[in-house]
Formats: structure tokens, sequence, C-alpha cells
């Protein structure tokens, strides 16, 4: 599986607004003035990227609270970074925060 473009340490890009709203997480980007939803897993992701979790803890945790088989996720886990990252909406400082 391709992780490449996933950072060690995902973290979110100080630049993005996020703002939950019922089941799904709007993030808006000013500097490119794209706006992106999240499902409440991916929402659940997202809160994750905070700079102190690595992929493998972020699929874990997503293991854990939906009770989901681990290679599913992590793959979806992966996914979803890469898009972020595509979108340049998260970032990474190469080590925990």
């Amino acid at each position: 599986m391709n992780t490449g473009a996933v950072a060690i340490h995902p973290r979110r890009g100080r630049q993005v607004l996020c703002q939950r709203v019922a089941e799904t997480v709007v993030l808006l980007d000013p500097v490119s003035g794209c706006y992106f939803t999240l499902d409440d897993v991916g929402a659940h992701i997202w809160e994750l990227c905070d700079g102190s979790h690595d992929v493998d803890q972020i699929a874990a945790s997503v293991c854990t609270v939906y009770e989901a088989a681990p290679e599913i996720v992590r793959t979806d886990v992966v996914e979803l970074l890469e898009e972020l990252v595509a979108e340049g909406l998260l970032g990474d400082d190469g080590a925990p925060a």
C-alpha cells in the first residue's frame, strides 16, 4: 500500500477552518476558497490529525470506535489522508507535537 503522500504524523493545516454541523464536519481552506465535508468517520480521522498520532494509531482508533476490520480501515484511512494531503489540508512536521 502506498503511504508516501501521507505524513508520518498527519497534522491539520493551520489555515484550515473547521466547523461541525450535525453529523458532518465542514472544512474550509480560505486560501483556495474550497470547502469539503467529512462524514462522522472522516471527522474522527480529522480530529486525530493533530501531529501526535501516526497512521496506524489513527486506523486503530477507527477500528475500536466503529468496530471495523483493521485491513479495510487502514486502506480507507490512508485513502482519506492522501486526499486531504492532495487538497493541501494536511501537513507534517515529521514528529509528534
